[in-house]
């Protein structure tokens, strides 16, 4: 039956209709529309259009090669330059060799190149190659490629990824090229293999090289055979059958090349791979290197010992005419240390905020008004007159100007007291739950459409990084900063450090443009996001006796660092804590692994949130196995938009992450820990739509380590981009929106990734951290619109283009009802698309809600900000339910924009318009009045627009009174003497 429901489903999809009711008889429910985009035919093939990526095309010659696209003559000098690149993804192949678990190039490809190079300036020899850097193959990450050879015949290859024009290229090889191939050789021809030859068994090998720490993948398992003849190897190797289609382009496919040297895991020639004791070697220095013949897909080897940890290589084609030589091959030993190092922090992946000072700007007096409490006494100025006054309530304020007792204000600003007490937990929620509260009634009170919302906190951000937050006043920048994002150019922060003098600034912090600002002894400081270089020599010095607590230890990340620090750090006693502690699911696994590391584990079941339940378990570690480190991992997501957030899911998020960090610090403070570390969430640095209490929580964790570091006690924050481990906060993100972060910049962090980046921030003087990976391409693409933040990273535009709402708006000022109606409606349709992922706005019906076309309230607000931008027009976050599809979002739209005349244009560019139209009609006027009839409705329509410029264009005349002749003659004189009728 189940066959056969499918069949029908398949002849369904195909087109074939379907007596459902028949097939399920007594269903009465209505049939489901499934989604439309799911079954859209899309066609992904790239269509040929004859010249596309011709390097020809771009002054280049094509490389021929499928590492390399282009070759480039330098017009100076003699040399040359070679262009490519690849990829995990465009070279699948080479995933297949991986070394102590990472996945490295093959020194096979580095000679290819070289020799690929070579082949250009007439050198089909390799003197010599040295391996100095792995490039490691980071997930699906691309790498430029460039190959150059000097003068000399120098060769070098560099290699950086792929659009990362801000990053330096990594040196990975370098040799001599010659033009002397050397003596002529004879091959492997004659019997083969020869008599007396010994076979070797080789069924075990890559399973032995796989346990030495040296696992190959498919297509580097070619070799087939293998004997032992007078002290060398003898092999037979073939290239899988799915890798020969490329054997042509190659002078020597890597992989077969590579394959050629497994014979060494064989017989006693050479050391076994389980006896090197090196857990893996790769191939580092190469001499004499020529290539006779290209294309071969099998091949016969002979493998000599050329001195220490060194081997000659003949290969033939199987009738033993040659194909390559090696005089001599260097093997080294490779620790995962020195892989685990090489490129895996990149340089687009480890940062922090800095605070350069900014310009005062100059402009004019803009209009305040003060809500909510005056903490800093500022009612007497803004009293003035020149501003809106003090009042309690956002809404106290609408209602004064509604009734005329106050100016409408440009600005409306809320300050953050300080709050007293010892209870920074309790501090932080009654701080966060008043800000809350008066964001959120600015928020829903569209008389305050016009104005910006700016708060003012005191001694917040760590502009002078030895200075002491005010830890309530920080998580308040972590909620807005979610809030900003939600409503772009609607809300500015203001850190001031002294409130009487400082004061006198705020003005020209307003007017700035910057989001966020901090004004200190006379200046402007706003935040950048800057590179910073990892940590020369990563490392904790845990000793041996030395306890570490994990909090969140049930946790996805929290097992990723527990098995980091046994297996990297040498950690020998943890102590796990999570609320289910042994109990939590994959927990006896976890004790396993650790177990087989070296390392004791304690779990304990505990409420980090709990002061007197931490206290205990802190108790509980033995007095000879001290606690010498902390890492907080512990955390909860409760996401929700700002202006419909409630306290009870703020509080929520604050207690493992505010309340637990507050009690390990409190608890911990007088022990001399060598490592308090806090894992905080890049949500809080960018302003994460929907993450408003997350950010908040996390901004305490920032300022939390630079408070601890102000009082001398070791603390780092690290404000995490998202992990791709499927157990972490971003395993709650579906496919749509994670190819919306990607579009934003915002990537993935591989597990080795991260854990290197851990590792990398140890150590620096820095309390917070970034660790995020940026694609820096997709940033650029977008740096007309991107947050001042990344100005350091992504330099904004030179040259501005014009606003695209004033565009879209020209473009509707001269359209009718109904094409201005299709033409915002194509606007909808194609920010929906870009916002949903598809390829282009057929994917959007008109009539199909936005919520059946799988928007949520984060696309919801993503869209809301795409279609300010583009139409100036003011939108609720809640603009897919209030107006569920995008034909009626468009006619909302239509409604709301004032289309009575094109938007900026000023009189004198409406008076030139209008006299360029009556030069044209006046050049017109004879051959339109060559009769008394046409004459007489000409002259009447002249009196109506005359009359339209008001009484001085009658003057020196009644035009009612004007003979025909008389007006003409009237007009002929405007236009011969440039008299203005207006």
């Amino acid at each position: 039956m189940d066959r056969f429901l499918r069949s029908l489903g398949e002849a369904h999809v195909r087109g074939i209709h379907i007596d459902w009711k028949a097939v399920l008889p007594g269903t009465d429910r209505p049939a489901v529309s499934l989604p439309t985009y799911a079954f859209q035919h899309t066609r992904f093939w790239p269509r040929s259009t004859g010249r596309a990526g011709d390097p020809a095309g771009l002054g280049q010659i094509a490389a021929g090669h499928p590492l390399l696209g282009a070759t480039v003559h330098p017009a100076a000098g003699t040399g040359l330059l070679l262009t490519g690149s690849l990829s995990a993804t465009a070279q699948p192949w080479l995933t297949g060799h991986s070394v102590l678990g990472t996945v490295i190039v093959p020194g096979s490809v580095f000679v290819e190149l070289a020799l690929r190079a070579g082949r250009d300036l007439g050198c089909d020899r390799l003197d010599e190659l040295t391996l100095e850097t792995p490039l490691v193959l980071d997930g699906d990450t691309a790498y430029d490629l460039q190959v150059a050879v000097t003068e000399d015949l120098e060769v070098s290859i560099h290699s950086r990824p792929a659009g990362a024009a801000e990053e330096s290229w990594t040196r990975h090889a370098g040799g001599i090229l010659n033009p002397e191939r050397g003596p002529a050789r004879t091959g492997l021809a004659g019997p083969w293999p020869p008599h007396g030859a010994t076979p070797l068994p080789a069924e075990d090998l890559y399973q032995r090289l796989a346990d030495s720490g040296i696992d190959y993948g498919p297509a580097f398992r070619g070799l087939r055979a293998a004997w032992e003849h007078d002290g060398e190897i003898l092999a037979e190797v073939r290239l899988p059958e799915s890798e020969t289609v490329d054997a042509g382009h190659y002078g020597l496919h890597p992989a077969l090349l590579d394959a050629a040297l497994h014979g060494m895991g064989l017989g006693s020639v050479f050391s076994g791979p389980d006896e090197s004791g090196s857990g893996g070697s790769v191939a580092f220095s190469w001499s004499g290197v020529t290539y006779d013949a290209s294309g071969a897909t099998a091949v016969r080897v002979r493998l000599t010992p050329a001195g220490e940890n060194a081997v000659a290589v003949e290969i033939s084609d199987a009738a033993g005419v040659p194909v390559a030589s090696v005089e001599a091959l260097v093997m080294r030993p490779v620790s995962a240390d020195q892989l685990g190092g090489a490129g895996r922090v990149s340089r687009n992946s480890l940062f922090r905020l800095d605070w350069p000072e900014q310009p005062l700007p100059s402009g004019e007096h803009c209009r305040i008004a003060l809500v909510g409490a005056d903490c800093w006494d500022w009612a007497p100025w803004l009293d003035s007159g020149e501003h809106s006054g003090a009042f309690p309530t956002p809404r106290a304020l609408a209602e004064a100007v509604a009734d005329g007792s106050a100016e409408p204000p440009e600005f409306v600003v809320t300050t953050v007291p300080a709050v007293a007490g010892e209870d920074i937990p309790a501090a932080v929620s009654g701080t966060l739950s008043s800000l809350l509260d008066t964001a959120q009634s600015w928020l829903h009170d569209d008389r305050f459409a016009d104005t910006r919302l700016v708060v003012v906190t005191r001694r917040a951000m760590p502009v002078d990084p030895s200075a002491e937050p005010d830890l309530p006043a920080a998580s308040v920048w972590g909620l807005l900063r979610s809030a900003q994002s939600e409503h772009p150019d609607r809300i500015v922060l203001v850190d001031i450090e002294d409130d009487t003098s400082d004061v006198s600034l705020l003005p020209a912090a307003m007017r700035s443009g910057e989001p966020q600002l901090a004004i200190r002894a006379g200046r402007l400081f706003a935040p950048r996001l800057v590179r910073v270089e990892p940590a020369a020599e990563p490392g904790f010095g845990f000793g041996d006796h030395e306890t570490v607590l994990i909090t969140g230890a049930s946790g996805g990340l929290g097992r990723i660092v527990a098995r980091h620090l046994a297996e990297t750090h040498g950690v020998r006693h943890l102590v796990l804590l999570s609320r289910r502690g042994r109990q939590a699911e994959g927990a006896g696994e976890l004790a396993a692994d650790l177990t087989e590391l070296g390392a004791e584990v304690t779990f304990a079941a505990c409420d980090v949130a709990d002061a007197a339940a931490v206290a205990r378990v802190l108790d509980d570690i033995p007095a000879d196995r001290p606690l010498a480190g902390v890492v907080h991992t512990a955390g909860v997501v409760d996401d929700g938009l700002v202006e419909s957030l409630s306290m009870d899911q703020i509080d929520r998020v604050l207690r493992p992450k505010v309340c637990g960090a507050w009690h390990l610090h409190t608890l911990t403070r007088q022990l001399d820990l060598r490592a308090f570390i806090v894992f905080s969430s890049g949500a809080t640095t960018f302003g994460g739509p929907g993450q408003g209490a997350y950010a908040a929580a996390n901004a305490f964790l920032d300022a939390l380590a630079g408070f601890r570091r102000a009082h001398d006690l070791s603390a780092t924050s690290l404000a995490w981009g998202m992990w791709a481990e499927s157990n972490g906060m971003g395993s709650r993100l579906d496919e749509t929106a994670l190819a919306r972060m990607a579009r934003n910049g915002a990537l993935p962090l591989s597990v080795a990734e991260g854990l290197a980046l851990f590792d990398a921030t140890h150590g620096l003087d820095h309390a917070a951290l970034v660790p995020v990976r940026l694609d820096l391409a997709a940033l650029r693409g977008q740096a007309g619109s991107l947050p001042p933040m990344f100005r350091e990273l992504v330099p904004p535009p030179g040259r501005q283009a014009a606003e695209d709402s004033a565009a879209l708006l020209r473009t509707l000022a001269g359209l009718t009802e109904d094409d201005r109606r299709r033409t915002l409606l194509d606007a909808v349709r194609a920010n929906a698309a870009a916002v949903l992922g598809h390829s282009s706005a057929a994917g959007v019906d008109p009539e199909r809600s936005f919520l059946e076309s799988g928007f949520d309230s984060l696309t919801a607000v993503e869209l809301r900000n795409r279609m300010t931008r583009v139409t100036g027009a003011r939108l609720r976050a809640t603009l897919i339910f209030d107006f569920p599809t995008p034909a009626r979002l468009a006619g909302h739209l239509l409604d709301q924009l004032d289309l009575a005349a094109e938007p900026g244009a000023s009189p004198a560019a409406d008076s030139d318009m209008v006299l360029a139209e009556l030069e044209r009609v006046g050049a017109a006027l004879p051959a339109a009045v060559s009769d008394t009839a046409s004459r007489r409705r000409v002259a009447e329509r002249l009196r109506e627009l005359l009359q339209l410029c008001g009484p001085s264009a009658a003057a020196g005349g009644d035009l009612e009174s004007a003979t025909d002749d008389e007006l003409f003659a009237l007009v002929d004189d405007e236009f011969e003497h440039g008299v203005e009728t207006a």
